[in-house]
């Protein structure tokens, strides 16, 4: 039996250790903390528990599938539970906006803004979509073990039409005119980190279609 060494027991390490053990491999995982997680880990002190990572999962589908691979039932270990709304975002003036993870009833809070802003939103929403259904087929669930599998004519395509040059806030204002919706639409990247005025439109179509 093939053994194989996964460095980290975050859940990238978790994820590709489980995977590659239920393929047959002999797996060892190190980890230099006392717990796992890694990005997901959690302090424990003085009867207080701070997650230091994400108070949201995005993709859940991904987490479940883990389990599947493995042989048990993701139910039996996770309790996740839809969020709606997802948000609620407080503007300096008082006002709020609560972004629903019900389409029929986002739509109706994005027409508060505007018949031209709901409409421009939904057309964004199709437009995301597709980016994220194209990144998810020919880059997120394909491995590139040499390099001529990633640097070609074919994939150098598919690049290009991600178009990926423009920033998350730059990206929806070209569909959404008011600003306080602009801003209420193009936070979520900073669930990973980053600034929407600064982070890569591709970040934001991960965030924004799940």
């Amino acid at each position: 039996m093939a053994k194989v060494a996964v460095i980290g027991a975050g859940t990238a390490g978790l994820a590709s250790a489980i995977r590659l053990q239920s393929l047959g491999y002999d797996v060892d995982i190190y980890e230099k903390n006392p717990k796992v997680g890694g990005r997901m880990y959690q302090i424990n002190d003085r009867g207080f528990s701070f997650d230091v990572g994400p108070t949201i999962v995005m993709m859940p589908e991904l987490y479940k599938e883990v389990f599947e691979v493995s042989g048990v039932d993701a139910s039996k270990y996770i309790d996740m539970k839809p969020l709606n709304p997802m948000n609620r975002v407080y503007f300096p003036d008082g006002t709020k906006f609560d972004i629903s993870s019900d389409l029929t009833k986002l739509i109706s809070q994005l027409e508060s803004f505007g018949d031209e802003d709901a409409i421009g939103y939904m057309q964004y929403l199709s437009d995301v979509y597709e980016r994220y259904l194209r990144a998810k087929k020919h880059f997120l669930y394909k491995s590139y073990r040499r390099a001529s599998e990633f640097y070609n004519i074919k994939t150098l395509i598919q690049l290009l039409k991600l178009r990926t040059l423009n920033n998350a806030y730059q990206s929806i204002s070209s569909f959404v005119k008011d600003e306080k919706l602009r801003q209420a639409l193009s936070f979520q990247t900073l669930y990973i980190g980053t600034s929407p005025y600064s982070g890569p439109v591709i970040l934001f179509v991960f965030t924004f279609t799940n």
